[in-house]
This record gives C-alpha cells, structure tokens and sequence, in this order.
C-alpha cells in the first residue's frame, strides 16, 4: 500500500525536526550544587601547527638557536639538496612518529618541509600530536624555498 505523501505530513515532520534539534541545543552543562565550590575545567591548549613563508623561515633558522628542521622528503628528494642542519625522516616510512620522536626535542620550535608542503602539512600535525610544543610547516617546501633562491646544502 502506498501512503500518500502530503503538505501536512511533510509541514509536521519538520516542526518535529526542529523541535528535537531546539531541544538537544538548549541542553546545558550540569551545573554544581548550590554551595558546592566550583572545579576548574579549562583544558591546556594544543599546539597549532603554524604556516611560514620561505623568507620568514630563513630568518627563523638564523635567529632561533634551539630551532630544529626536519625534512620528510623521501631518500630520493633529500639527494637533490636539504636546508642546512636539517634531520631527515621520510614521512611514507611507517616508523615516522616513533623515530620523529626519538630524534627531535618536544620542548623545542621545528621546522618542518618537504617538496611541495602537503606531507609537511600532515607531518606537522603528527608531531602536534605527539606533544610538540611549537610546529612551522614550511609553506610551498623546498620548491618555493630553492623557488626564492634560499640556500641548499647539498
């Protein structure tokens, strides 16, 4: 049997969705009981994986001696030159966040690239994750960087 589908059907079926929708938003946090002293509940911000042009990364690496670079490319990239003082530690390789961590310093700023920025992109938000307190993602990687003729140590 085929129910008919009406303007009234559809008319109630959406205040029904708007209703449940108010409701759940108007939900609010348990509140304590009165008297009761208030616990602080402010969660410790994450690191945020922040963005740097080539020029502005230059500058970082000459200014920021605990800085530590960190190059994702795979073996074959790497050949073709790195940012001087750079470790290397190929993204694809499936021990990237167990080795990132062995070798570099949470406590401390890195730098990290690769050829174009997207691994370095996901790289950087590992190493977040993995407790790094300040993250630089090296925007357009080594392309824009050898790109804006900064140097290569080869």
């Amino acid at each position: 049997m085929k129910l008919p589908f009406t303007k009234g059907f559809a008319a109630g079926l959406l205040i029904l969705i708007t209703v449940s929708f108010t409701s759940c938003q108007a939900q609010k946090e348990p509140q304590p009981a009165p008297g009761a002293a208030a616990v602080a509940t402010a969660q410790p911000q994450a690191a945020a994986v922040e963005v740097i042009e080539p020029t502005a990364a230059e500058q970082l690496i000459a200014k920021e001696a605990g800085l530590q670079i960190l190059d994702v490319r795979t073996p074959e990239e790497v050949s073709a030159g790195v940012i001087a003082n750079a470790k290397t530690i190929n993204w694809f390789d499936a021990d990237f966040a167990t080795r990132a961590e062995a070798s570099l310093d949470k406590t401390k700023p890195v730098l990290v690239y690769c050829k174009v920025g997207g691994r370095s992109a996901q790289a950087a938000e590992v190493l977040v994750q993995k407790g790094f307190t300040k993250v630089y993602n090296l925007k357009g990687g080594m392309m824009k960087w050898e790109g804006d003729s900064h140097p290569v140590q080869k």
